[in-house]
């Protein structure tokens, strides 16, 4: 059965949706391009670059998954168990795995993490795409195209290898795979021409253009390629990858928490009504430095108990922080990662569209 088409493809307006949600995959590519000499020269990134990037980005929007979970009362009565299980199980993982060796529990993260990044680009685009419709086999088609608008560049990078890495040098593996790079690269441009043709013929009809759902495409496809394949730059790479993930994450937490606020009765309830605050226009700023300052807090300790490579933004924590023992590492690594770890393991489960009564797209997208 053919599915009504929404009011509106945008998740809340064309100006926000622009600002938020589309305009972090263009700005830094389109920056990149523009400052090839500076991005070559900030490479190394100075603190004042890692603290906006990397803390309050990166590191940030990992710490806002809290409002979808363990703050959201009822969310939380709800799914108990996952949420209580999780980080136990995940803590216990990551433990055996650096049990077996620093790199072997780096390179799993590292590859959970580059899962977690592909699977919201696919998120994003099924839900901008959400009530179109098209037959199976044009489905399954653009589905294959955002897959390959991220998995292309990732096997770029296996295949012919990279000076950045994703957390420690050597997580991502180099695999003499540039045959299987080269064929995924002429399938990803057959698909492209395909989705361009069929795209220009369904326009010329008047079936018109869904526009979140093509500059979400080309956006991905831009960012990941310029990232990756294009600069061989750890700057290059950092900004596009984690300005086009973690900003929209960040849009799309604090949409929903607007938006159940907005409901009456409200679908959910944080656990202290004062949080309701942080989902308005006003306190949007609070947000953002909350998340801002949880994230120092946790870099903070990283780098005072394990990296020590900030002392011009940590230093002053030296009185109370000493480098850990190398046999406490086994469990203190993964215990600092694990807020990541359970950001990885809950965003799995907890935006999934296709589960019968989805309380999240009864907030987001208005369903009863």
């Amino acid at each position: 059965m053919t599915q009504t088409a929404p009011a509106s493809r945008w998740l809340a307006s064309p100006r926000f949706d622009l600002a938020w949600m589309i305009a972090p995959l263009f700005v830094p590519v389109l920056l990149v391009l523009a400052l090839p000499d500076t991005v070559s020269r900030l490479a190394s990134m100075p603190d004042w670059l890692w603290l906006l990037l990397i803390v309050g980005v990166d590191v940030g929007h990992v710490w806002s998954t809290v409002f979808r979970t363990y703050l959201d009362e009822r969310e939380f009565a709800a799914r108990r168990a996952l949420y209580v299980w999780t980080p136990i199980l995940g803590f216990a993982a990551g433990c055996l795995l650096y049990s077996f060796g620093a790199m072997v529990f780096w390179r799993a993260l590292a590859y959970l993490a580059i899962f977690h990044f592909v699977r919201q680009q696919y998120g994003f685009f099924m839900l901008y795409r959400r009530g179109e419709a098209a037959t199976p086999g044009v489905l399954r088609q653009e589905k294959t195209l955002i897959y390959l608008a991220t998995l292309w560049p990732l096997l770029v990078w296996h295949s012919e290898g990279r000076s950045f890495h994703w957390f420690v040098a050597g997580d991502v593996l180099r695999l003499e795979a540039s045959w299987l790079a080269g064929c995924t690269g002429i399938l990803y441009g057959v698909l492209a021409i395909l989705h361009l043709w069929r795209s220009a013929r369904q326009w010329r009809a008047g079936g018109g253009i869904n526009w979140p759902k093509q500059l979400w495409l080309f956006g991905t496809a831009l960012s990941w390629g310029v990232g990756i394949v294009a600069f061989d730059n750890d700057l290059a790479f950092t900004a596009t990858n984690v300005l086009s993930h973690g900003i929209p994450y960040l849009a799309l937490v604090w949409l929903y928490g607007r938006r159940q606020e907005m409901l009456a009765p409200p679908v959910h309830r944080y656990r202290w009504a004062r949080l309701a605050g942080l989902f308005t226009p006003a306190g949007a700023l609070l947000l953002v430095l909350l998340m801002l300052a949880l994230g120092w807090m946790e870099e903070a300790l990283w780098d005072r108990l394990v990296w020590r490579d900030h002392p011009d933004l940590f230093g002053m924590l030296n009185l109370w922080l000493r480098p850990a023992a190398e046999g406490m590492l086994v469990w203190l690594v993964p215990l600092l990662a694990l807020p990541q770890l359970t950001h990885y393991l809950l965003d799995a489960v907890i935006w999934r569209l296709n589960r019968p009564g989805t309380p999240w797209a009864a907030v987001l997208l208005g369903r009863r």
